[in-house]
């Protein structure tokens, strides 16, 4: 007897998971051509709808319809069917990745994983964001087209063996991404003639009902997907601050010569690279003489005591430049989630300095924050995983620095021209520091860039 395409769905979907109970109470499947791989209907009574003719070519394997069902039930308990009211095709690309990389990660071998890579290719962007890299898990291979930050992103979203754990890319990031690579002209990487292949419902339920207004289903879902990764702005992003930790990795010795160029320019007041010395006028002893000169104001009490005195200090005026001593440099260190992969080399760059208290460091994100050599050492940070540069130049303009190190990458966004002006008018210059990756591309016109050797 012929399986049916609803026999076939529940023996797919392993017995005891939140998926199965979640397909249950979607009450029914329906098979129609009228989209094209799957979605879920809200209305009346609820239903997982499938193209037959997507699962014949490409879900043969149970593992591959597996996949399929639950991507389509992610969108759902992510929220993704009512996240925005403008769905663009940088935020359905944003969401497909996420969901892609997260059950990719669940089910890590071939026979699952390789549903993703058949139908998206590894060497075109933006198509490789939605399928592991060639070689994962065991030997992933990052060097990819796309525009800059392509690969931070990639790594992020399939980690190697090597990289532990690191903070998955908000749907943020991943559009800013995108955004670039569609400005880019030729695209990085792009070919037209190789489109991404979407999986899932992307438009809303019918009639724009919402699958998540069953009260019983949001909260049986809701502390299972909290530490899901969350569209911002959406009811499910909290947009708070969170602590990550991260391993300092030791850095390479020609990074560490670089990054301390820019520190001796940043501690140097002189733009020329001289120290900086401010004349003084100073007495100096040229011997004694029987003369009471005016400025020894101890020869004078003596006389007005009475006491003798037959020969008095001489001194002549001149003119010093005593060195200045220099002042810690600022530094703002982007903990971003695009920074991932560096962060460790950067913070084992940063502790020695920390604790000669030759630099003063903020961390940034979204927000800032001090981060104080204890913590800096230990690795511990806090962030929102996203990038503003508003957040530093803001807090930049109140410190009386006039030397302040940016050690990021270069994707921070556009700087607001009302906090960028008074501080270039007080004075202040920007150093910027990137990885090397990220030579020659960055936002940031105002500061003088060094890119960095490789790091490791």
């Amino acid at each position: 007897m012929a399986t049916t395409l609803t026999e076939r769905i529940a023996r797919s979907i392993t017995g005891g998971t939140f998926e199965l109970e979640t397909f249950v109470r979607l009450v029914g499947v329906e098979e129609t051509t009228a989209i094209d791989t799957a979605a879920v209907t809200c209305g009346a009574r609820s239903r997982l709808r499938i193209n037959p003719d997507f699962v014949a070519e490409h879900c043969q394997r149970d593992e591959h319809l597996h996949l399929l069902v639950m991507h389509e039930l992610w969108h759902v308990l992510l929220g993704h069917t009512t996240a925005f009211d403008d769905i663009t095709a940088e935020r359905n690309i944003a969401f497909d990745a996420v969901i892609n990389a997260g059950l990719t990660r669940q089910h890590p071998e071939p026979a699952y994983r390789g549903f993703f890579e058949a139908l998206n290719p590894a060497d075109v962007f933006p198509n490789l964001l939605l399928r592991p890299p060639a070689g994962w898990p065991d030997a992933p291979r990052y060097r990819v087209p796309g525009p800059v930050g392509t690969e931070h992103i990639l790594r992020r979203l399939y980690p190697g063996p090597w990289d532990g754990k690191v903070p998955e890319p908000t749907y943020g990031e991943l559009t800013d991404l995108l955004a670039r690579g569609r400005k880019e002209s030729p695209p990085a990487g792009g070919d037209p003639a190789v489109p991404p292949v979407l999986l899932g419902g992307h438009q809303g339920g019918a009639e724009g009902l919402d699958p998540m207004g069953d009260p019983l289903l949001a909260d049986v879902l809701g502390e299972v997907t909290s530490s899901w990764p969350r569209p911002p702005g959406t009811r499910h992003d909290s947009g708070a601050v969170v602590e990550s930790w991260t391993q300092p990795r030791p850095v390479a010795r020609p990074a560490r010569a670089a990054f301390a160029g820019v520190l001796r320019r940043a501690l140097t007041p002189d733009a020329s690279g001289g120290a900086q010395r401010r004349p003084v006028t100073e007495h100096v002893a040229v011997g004694q003489s029987p003369v009471l000169a005016r400025h020894d104001r101890l020869g004078h009490a003596r006389r007005a005591l009475g006491l003798p005195a037959l020969l008095h200090d001489q001194r002549l005026p001149a003119r010093e430049r005593p060195p200045e001593p220099p002042h810690a440099a600022l530094v703002y260190l982007d903990v971003s989630g695009s920074m991932a992969a560096v962060l460790p080399y950067l913070i084992d760059l940063l502790v020695p300095l920390a604790r000669r208290r030759l630099i003063r460091v903020q961390q940034f994100s979204t927000t800032v924050a001090a981060l104080t050599p204890d913590d800096l050492a230990q690795g511990r940070l806090t962030t929102t995983h996203g990038t503003d540069i508003a957040c530093v130049l803001a807090d930049a303009a109140t410190r009386p620095h006039q030397r302040i190190i940016l050690l990021t990458d270069g994707v921070v966004g556009t700087s607001p021209a009302p906090l960028v002006g008074p501080l270039l008018e007080r004075g202040v210059q920007f150093f910027a520091v990137l990885p090397a990756d990220a030579s020659g591309r960055h936002d940031l016109p105002y500061a003088q860039v060094t890119v960095l050797p490789e790091l490791s």
